[in-house]
């Protein structure tokens, strides 16, 4: 069974908020993650080969990987401060080693905070994208990967991208103050999305011709117009979500 309500106000943030927000977030960080390693974003495909090319072999080279990439000894990138400074994010693509990408911040990107395509068996946790100019997360022809207390906020289009991505699961993420959508879904089926916060976006969670998702016990209230959109979007299981004070509506259902 869903339930939702309908009521009054989103809290999207004015571009000049965001900017002032973007100053603090970056002289927070200065601040308490002064441990943390910093690191330029980067690229990994999986199936580059030959001279300098960087594959999972020329990632683990370096001083903020480790692992083998199998399920017992996954690669892992962690506790990594990746400031884009207005170019592109950090990009994984044509992969299918087990990796962790956990507790880092990907932010000031001019795209995506973090890119995947055609990715599998990864885990994405406890990391914050923040503060990009398109998307927090991206995940293009992505399958199978585990994404969850993740944080991404003050995102200018949506804080998840998921795009032709199936069989995903996202559980305990807070996606918030983002331009569009909180979480985005587009032609993407077989996903789980729980106990999430998406709230204080303009679309809390919007399903564009994504079929046979789970929306389980998530918060999609505060939005400045839905908590819920969904255009032709079929056989969804959306069950004991939260969708209150959003302006328009809790869910809106179109074709």
């Amino acid at each position: 069974m869903s339930f939702f309500y309908i009521n009054q106000i989103g809290t999207n943030l004015t571009e000049q908020n965001r900017e002032e927000k973007k100053k603090g977030f970056f002289s927070l960080f200065e601040l308490e993650n002064s441990g943390v390693l910093e690191i330029s974003p980067f690229e990994i495909n999986g199936e580059a080969t030959g001279v300098g090319a960087h594959n999972w072999s020329w990632a683990v080279n370096q001083p903020w990987c480790s692992g083998s990439g199998t399920w017992q000894d996954p690669y892992i990138i962690q506790d990594a401060l990746i400031d884009a400074n207005n170019s592109n994010g950090v990009v994984i693509r044509n992969s299918i080693a087990y990796f962790i990408l956990e507790n880092n911040t990907f932010f000031n990107a001019s795209d995506s905070g973090l890119y995947l395509s055609n990715v599998d068996n990864g885990r994405i946790a406890r990391n914050n994208f923040s503060y990009n100019n398109e998307y927090g997360l991206y995940l293009f022809s992505s399958n199978n990967l585990t994404v969850m207390s993740n944080q991404a906020h003050d995102n200018s289009k949506q804080g998840f991208r998921v795009y032709l991505s199936n069989d995903n699961y996202m559980s305990n993420n807070s996606l918030y103050n983002n331009g569009q959508s909180g979480l985005y879904l587009y032609s993407s089926s077989g996903n789980t999305i729980q106990n999430s916060n998406l709230s204080g976006n303009k679309h809390g969670l919007f399903l564009y011709y994504s079929d046979l998702n789970t929306i389980l016990g998530n918060n999609a209230s505060d939005n400045s117009a839905e908590g819920l959109y969904l255009f032709s979007a079929d056989f969804n299981n959306i069950s004991g979500n939260l969708m209150q004070e959003n302006t328009q509506y809790g869910i809106y259902l179109d074709s």
